[in-house]
């Protein structure tokens, strides 16, 4: 019970004692005894006793979220739980995957004219969090079903209002709905023996890849493109130059040089005389440091490291283009001490047009599992970066935070920037990372009791907004395959759109009405009951009542920020409210949009109402 920490280090020192519902502490009782004798180990007080006997201390310090570290992966390696790690991945997904469906639900009912009821989305979004990252198997599958099911019907029915009663002219097509708040081309899947005309507007072109047919695609933030599909072979151009050869993949942005020894890539550069910005490798990291002795021709002395060799097989070109180019390694990770293979890996690397983007797909066989404590012994993606000075920045409840210490925590990305260049690094939902060294950061794949075997990272260039490259691998767009005829209103359209990239859109929420009671007239005595509440009569009464919903926004960067909503209709009136229902602020309707203000990763409801 850590007293002596308290006594030294706390301006009062006190211990809360908190025990599980199914576990009894044998000497409580015997605490309880001692008490009622004399206070010679503590008096027991409650909370109200404690707070009114204490003085706040002389000195009150704010603490950064750098300067803390969760116990989960700790205690899930030590108490024998499956998945450390894609716990968190699937959880993520699920969730991301939720988010996406609510916002097509909701929707739905909006454009027809019906009040937004979220019922069915508040029971759907408790059974997400109950499976959540300790739920049990059978709760996450469980979950995992209800929201593919909910997800399909909500493209249905979102799909349904777009297209509504238009005629029907046998042209099949795609509806492909992006429920972000910012702009994207996204690569969807199509059979094989479809494809998409030439010159189709949102079209970038069709390929076939390893991961079967896809097409290229611009989305609108918050909105949709429409797609006709038709039958035969994807049309491909040989004007464009080839995205990959060899051991280069190469867009219009940078370059990727893939090692011929290692398999991993060597770097990744821009065009001309430019640095390197990252390079990657797979690695098991050893308990204790290795001793690897030198050959008996090599003069030189014997070497240490806590890390396996990546050694490459082969490697061989995939796809050149010209929308896709894909190098795919195979080889091993071998221990350097006894030269015994410790995992087999397949390794994809994967670059788009007209994205600074570079995919990289992971499929490992693991001979030597890691095992005991997974921040010293695991199977991770390890990267290296040329600047010992650059900020290293990580995602924290949907904003950016420094990292700070060398164990940190970014279930969204992490980025890399120094004054000239900025690499993010996003594989939303996997969560923990280490800093070893001054210019190396491992991403944990494996620890002591993970069962997955198949993992995915994006490296991002120069992204401004590093929460939106996050956001776009975590949340794919949605597709309705069975259109039968173009939307009326055209093949491609928005919903809401926000001038501010580092702002996003989270939810669509319901109205509410504002509460007859305040903190303040709750304490109030018993002589001042008689008063009328001017002030909230006054509030109460000038909420409209009238159709309306409203939008939930995030500022992700720690920057202020003043941007403009729009939606597909000018409201009459626009609030911002508190999350019980309060008016904070009126905002001012400028044209066909509402200007919002927020500070520094504040999250606001907006409340929109219409005549």
């Amino acid at each position: 019970m850590r007293m002596a920490e308290s006594m030294e280090e706390d301006q009062a020192a006190a211990l809360m004692l908190a025990r599980w519902p199914e576990i009894e502490s044998p000497w409580f009782m015997d605490l309880v005894r001692m008490h009622a004798y004399a206070p010679c180990l503590g008096r027991f007080v409650t909370l109200d006793d404690y707070f009114q006997n204490t003085d706040t201390p002389g000195r009150i310090s704010s603490y950064n979220s750098s300067e803390y570290l969760a116990p989960f992966l700790t205690q899930s390696v030590a108490g024998r739980d499956p998945d450390p790690v894609n716990r968190y991945l699937e959880h993520f997904a699920r969730r991301g995957q939720f988010d996406a469906a609510a916002w097509c639900g909701s929707l739905a009912q909006l454009l027809t004219g019906q009040a937004l009821d979220t019922t069915r989305q508040r029971d759907l979004e408790a059974l997400v969090e109950n499976a959540g990252c300790e739920g049990r198997p059978e709760d996450r599958e469980q979950a995992d079903q209800a929201i593919t099911a909910f997800a399909d019907e909500a493209a249905n029915a979102l799909a349904a209002v777009v297209v509504g009663e238009s005629d029907h002219d046998g042209t099949a097509g795609l509806l492909i709905i992006n429920t972000l708040s910012f702009s994207r081309t996204v690569a969807v899947p199509i059979d094989d023996d479809r494809s998409i005309p030439p010159g189709t507007p949102g079209l970038r072109g069709v390929q076939d890849t390893s991961r079967g047919r896809l097409a290229i695609v611009d989305l609108p933030a918050a909105g949709y493109c429409w797609l006709p599909t038709t039958g035969g072979r994807s049309e491909s151009s040989d004007m464009e130059v080839a995205l990959a050869e060899d051991l280069l993949l190469r867009n219009e942005f940078f370059e990727i040089h893939v090692n011929p020894d290692t398999g991993g890539i060597e770097r990744i550069k821009g065009y001309g005389r430019q640095p390197n910005l990252v390079s990657q490798q797979i690695a098991f990291r050893f308990p204790r440091e290795r001793t690897v002795s030198s050959d008996e021709d090599d003069p030189s002395p014997d070497t240490t490291t806590w890390y396996s060799e990546m050694v490459a097989h082969r490697v061989e070109l995939l796809t050149s283009g010209p929308h896709i180019g894909e190098i795919r390694s195979h080889g091993e990770l071998i221990d350097p001490q006894n030269k015994q293979r410790i995992a087999g890996f397949r390794q994809t690397v994967r670059t788009l047009r007209y994205r600074p983007d570079v995919e990289i797909d992971i499929e490992l066989d693991i001979d030597q599992m890691p095992e005991g404590d997974p921040w010293s012994n695991y199977l991770a993606m390890r990267f290296a970066y040329g600047d010992a000075t650059a900020a290293i920045t990580r995602s924290q409840l949907g904003t950016a935070q420094p990292a700070g210490n060398d164990r940190f925590e970014s279930p969204y990305y992490v980025e890399i920037a120094n004054e000239s260049n900025r690499v993010t690094l996003s594989a939303a939902g996997m969560p923990f990372y280490r800093k070893t060294g001054d210019r190396m950061i491992d991403a944990i794949l494996v620890p002591e009791g993970e069962q997955r075997r198949k993992f995915s990272m994006t490296i991002s260039v120069d992204q401004a907004y590093p929460m939106q490259a996050a956001l776009d691998q975590l949340v794919p767009p949605l597709v309705h395959e069975r259109t039968s005829a173009p939307p009326p209103t055209g093949t491609q359209g928005w919903f809401f759109h926000l001038d501010s990239r580092n702002v996003q859109l989270t939810r669509i929420l319901e109205l509410v009405d504002q509460p007859n009671w305040s903190n303040d007239s709750e304490s109030a005595t018993e002589e001042f009951d008689d008063e009328p509440d001017i002030g909230n009569q006054h509030d109460q009464s000038i909420l409209p009542d009238s159709f309306g919903f409203a939008v939930r926004l995030q500022e992700t960067e720690g920057r202020h920020r003043s941007t403009t909503l729009r939606c597909w209709r000018t409201p009459s009136m626009a609030r911002q409210r508190d999350f019980e229902g309060r008016t904070l602020a009126e905002l001012p309707i400028e044209g066909d949009g509402v200007r919002v203000d927020l500070t520094a990763h504040e999250i606001a409801d907006i409340e929109l109402r219409f005549d």
